[in-house]
């Protein structure tokens, strides 16, 4: 009877340990994919559950990639409580003996429980299963067997859950590094291909540039050549306008000036085809009279920006006065470009296409050049026929003052000398009279010598056998001898080398003052002195006359002569007269340096 109770509960235990280890095997089913926490969380969970415990409690270490993990279970709690934490404190100093011991070892009643405890995982990750249970049994053999199936279910776990969070780890450190080497390749091919672009912009840019540069040596060319060549201005302007459409391939074009004068735009000329017509044509002066600036689109925008705007199809648009007279011609794109010199408002010209275009940067920037260019050339032609102008009145009024300052004034030293020898005829003083009719002669010879000098623009024939002093000294003599006026000349400090315009023009201003004294004044005293300093040179011709009023307007050429000589020079005249106090002439020359 015995041996069967026996038999009977052997039986019992084995099929309860039998489902205990059918149970222990769905463990891994129960943890897979968890991580550590989670797998100790289930481990000492069903082994609570399955082998009947009292306490559970795993402490593993921290290692590479993992913190400490340290749980203490009682039956029916899922909390680590205060009790769970005696407990624990109680186990650990038997961990730290056991270091080295056997993988199964058992300790003795702690709190009232007896303890078995097991190492669990592998190598530096290897940590401790403590299981506590009030059967005074514990651990039986089944329990053992049960124990060691978990714990070697929970080591495969763990090493499952560490290859598990290796491969996590290196799957996103494979991740961050493909991220980086592919934003690494993502801004390197940005940069090839901003460097490619920037290479094509600069290609183009320097394509462009020099288009734009040889389309302006050109015309630069042509225009220097038309003005060496060419003095006409409508002839320039026109061969300037017609190498402009030529390299921007237009096929008319029309130019308005600004009349300083009435700050109107004025039409002046437009190339059509073959033809250039300027404002005299009767057609074009109808469509296109004179116009404020801000009458007609876009002038008053272009002179503020600038910058050129284009017309792309006329037929749309703003009108404007002129806009029939193209579309008879088939204009339809009008690109207006603004002129300026010295940074003020020169002009606009209008170059027209029979065709809708646009225009990019590049051949803005060389309509603009070219237009800019032709302004210059009509301006410099323009200033040059000033210039002749001007050139032409200056050689008249040197020629009028050469004469007035030698023939005119010789003349009256004739007319001086030959009514003295008509005074001397009627008292019958025949040596007088003689003396008289050679001074005349003398200076009828010299005016006739040097109004031949004058004429080749030479210097006055005695300044070329004297200096300045000694010839003024002798002129002096020599229109005064014989006559009723005492003069005397005084040289101060030592003379200087000037100019040879400046000997000529103090010298001619010396002989006009000396012709006054003699036609006007009726003075009997003259004082002439001509000083020379370190910075200046000063003449001063002071007579005793009746003197005039300098306010006074004179119809002759001489004082008006003498103030040009002295502007000529940047000197300083200065007339000081009054009605019966005599004359005081005065010239103050800055010596170069």
């Amino acid at each position: 009877m015995q041996a069967t109770e026996n038999h009977d509960r052997d039986n019992s235990e084995l099929r309860r340990c039998l489902n205990d280890l059918i149970g222990l095997t769905t463990l891994p089913a129960i943890w897979a994919g968890g991580d550590t926490r989670e797998i100790v969380i289930k481990l000492l969970e069903t082994l609570l559950r399955v082998l009947d415990l009292n306490f559970a409690y795993t402490l593993l270490p921290a290692s590479s990639g993992r913190d400490q993990i340290e749980l203490a279970r009682f039956a029916g709690s899922e909390d680590f409580s205060i009790q769970a934490e005696e407990m624990a404190s109680a186990i650990r100093p038997w961990l730290v003996e056991m270091s080295a011991s056997p993988e199964s070892t058992d300790v003795p009643l702690v709190n009232g429980m007896r303890i078995a405890i097991r190492r669990l995982g592998l190598g530096e990750r290897r940590g401790w299963l403590a299981l506590g249970s009030l059967r005074k049994n514990f651990p039986t053999r089944s329990d053992e067997l049960l124990l060691g199936v978990a714990a070697n279910h929970a080591t495969l776990g763990l090493e499952d859950a560490h290859v598990l969070r290796e491969q996590k780890r290196a799957a996103a450190e494979l991740d961050r590094t493909v991220a980086a080497r592919t934003a690494e390749l993502e801004a390197a091919n940005a940069a090839l291909h901003a460097e490619i672009a920037e290479r094509q912009r600069v290609a183009e840019a320097l394509r462009i540039s020099e288009s734009l540069a040889r389309a302006q040596s050109e015309v630069l060319t042509r225009t220097l050549d038309e003005l060496t060549m060419e003095s006409n201005f409508d002839r320039i302007a026109e061969n300037v306008l017609r190498a402009l459409l030529s390299q921007l391939s237009s096929l008319s074009c029309g130019v308005w000036l600004r009349n300083p004068a009435s700050g109107m735009m004025d039409f002046e000329f437009a190339i059509e085809g073959e033809d250039f017509k300027s404002k005299s044509d009767p057609l074009l002066a109808a469509v296109s009279p004179s116009q404020p600036m801000d009458g007609v689109y876009p002038w008053a925008e272009i002179f503020r920006t600038g910058m050129p705007v284009v017309h792309e199809d006329i037929r749309e648009g703003p009108d404007f006065p002129w806009r029939s007279h193209l579309l008879s011609q088939g204009i339809i794109t009008v690109l207006v470009v603004p002129m300026f010199i010295a940074g003020e408002p020169a002009g606009v010209i209008g170059i027209r296409f029979a065709e809708r275009r646009k225009f990019h940067p590049g051949e803005l920037a060389l309509a603009r050049a070219l237009a800019n260019q032709a302004i210059l050339a009509m301006q410099l032609t323009r200033l040059s026929k000033k210039i002749r102008q001007s050139a032409v009145v200056a050689e008249r009024n040197r020629l009028a003052r050469e004469v007035h300052d030698t023939l005119a004034q010789g003349f009256t030293g004739v007319i001086m000398h030959l009514e003295a020898a008509e005074e001397a005829m009627s008292r019958h003083r025949a040596e007088v009279v003689a003396g008289h009719l050679r001074g005349a002669g003398e200076i009828a010879r010299d005016g006739l010598r040097e109004a031949r000098r004058s004429v080749w623009a030479l210097r006055p024939l005695a300044l070329e056998e004297q200096n300045l002093a000694e010839a003024l000294e002798e002129l002096i003599k020599k229109l005064t001898a014989g006559t009723t006026l005492r003069a005397k000349f005084f040289l101060q400090g030592e003379p200087q080398k000037l100019p040879a315009e400046w000997d000529t023009n103090v010298l001619r201003i010396g002989q006009e003052v000396l012709t006054n004294v003699f036609r006007h004044a009726q003075a009997t005293e003259l004082q002439v002195m001509l000083a020379f300093g370190d910075r200046e040179v000063r003449l001063a011709m002071c007579d005793n006359g009746r003197g005039f009023n300098p306010a006074d307007n004179f119809p002759g050429f001489g004082l008006r002569g003498m103030g040009e000589r002295a502007e000529s020079m940047g000197g300083q005249l200065s007339i000081q007269s009054a009605t019966g106090s005599g004359t005081t002439v005065s010239l103050v020359l800055l010596l170069p340096n």
